[in-house]
């Protein structure tokens, strides 16, 4: 075997070696997914001093989303959903018990020179608690389809934001 050969087998047999300790590791979820020619950024949810007419605290959940230019232009479903963290870890955690509070739903339309849009989607923190902690260690999880004419693209994967410790 010629010294090429020798090197093409062992790099080969490294990645090789590589693949299936990749594919062990969970993935990691982004608070930044481009998805059909559209990108969202979400933040972590934050209280700017905001009540309802009850008296209640509203939190607000932000998340900025920005479409390439298109010659029609394009629509886009976006999904917010808020949720409750009950572990120290990363929120989002497939191992975490985390607690689905809520969810919204845009329809957003952008020309065909594209752009930025900022949403504020302001909710309440849920009222019930399994483990009783406070403060709730809240986060979003959105994810959106792009519409271009008359074809739906399919969901995003979904951007994770950081969780925020919040005070009902």
């Amino acid at each position: 075997m010629n010294t090429r050969t020798t090197t093409k087998l062992a790099i080969a047999s490294a990645i090789a070696g590589l693949v299936p300790l990749g594919l062990a590791v969970p993935a990691q979820a982004a608070t930044v997914v481009s998805h059909d020619g559209c990108t969202i950024t979400v933040d972590a949810p934050e209280f700017r001093n905001v009540f309802n007419a009850a008296g209640a605290k509203l939190f607000d959940y932000d998340y900025h989303l920005t479409c390439a230019a298109s010659a029609a232009g394009v629509s886009v479903e976006v999904r917010p959903e808020r949720w409750e963290s009950d572990l120290v870890g990363r929120a989002g955690d497939p191992d975490a018990p985390d607690e689905f509070t809520g969810r919204s739903t845009q329809n957003l339309s952008f020309a065909a020179a594209g752009q930025t849009r900022n949403i504020i989607v302001r909710a309440t923190l849920p009222a019930a608690n399994d483990d009783t902690d406070v403060p709730l260690e809240m986060f979003q999880v959105t994810k959106f389809r792009v519409t271009s004419g008359a074809v739906t693209g399919t969901w995003s994967s979904e951007a994770i934001g950081n969780s925020r410790a919040l005070t009902p």
